[in-house]
């Protein structure tokens, strides 16, 4: 029954050792790095502690926007043509307006969007030479405009007409197509 007491006794020191060893932290509290201390775990990643966004809503269907864009002209060209001044290049007020206009809308649609503008002259009965050249160069102040408002040469294609079909004496214009 000795020996029982003495396993007893040996058994609680070395429990009232290790429980007061515990409770004391060792002393190594402050003294990262230190044998026997574990360091605290890292804090989760950011990807993990924020949700993923969704990814973006999809663009504008470029067919929808290229429609809606040329309506948008169509609508300024049909309340206000783009007007030459007779016999010249040289557009009206009204035309220069329209123009002005017209770039603007240009200017902030999407980039892959390009220009086609096209210029005319009136209709005399008997084509020229000359009104080749002038409706040619119609279209391209009408494309001065769009450059002057920051469209770049790269998306507009100018195209002289000649004497519009059908046309008549007074029938001098430019049209505006989006491609």
């Amino acid at each position: 029954m000795d020996r029982t007491k003495a396993h007893y006794g040996v058994a609680a020191a070395t429990l009232a050792v290790a429980l007061l060893s515990g409770c004391s932290g060792g002393g190594n509290q402050g003294q990262g790095g230190q044998e026997g201390q574990v360091p605290a775990p890292p804090p989760p990643a950011q990807e993990q502690q924020q949700e993923q966004a969704p990814p973006p809503p999809p663009g504008p269907d470029p067919a929808a926007a290229k429609a809606a864009l040329q309506q948008q002209i169509d609508q300024a060209l049909q309340q206000s043509p783009i007007t030459f001044q007779a016999d010249s290049p040289e557009l009206t007020e009204q035309g220069e307006q329209t123009a002005t206009k017209a770039a603007e809308l240009a200017k902030n649609a999407p980039q892959e969007l390009k220009f086609t503008v096209e210029g005319f002259v009136a209709n005399t009965g008997s084509p020229s030479p000359e009104d080749q050249q002038l409706s040619q160069q119609r279209a391209q102040a009408v494309a001065d405009k769009f450059a002057e408002a920051g469209v770049p040469a790269e998306r507009l294609e100018v195209v002289g007409k000649g004497p519009a079909e059908g046309g008549q004496e007074t029938d001098r214009h430019a049209t505006i197509s989006v491609q």
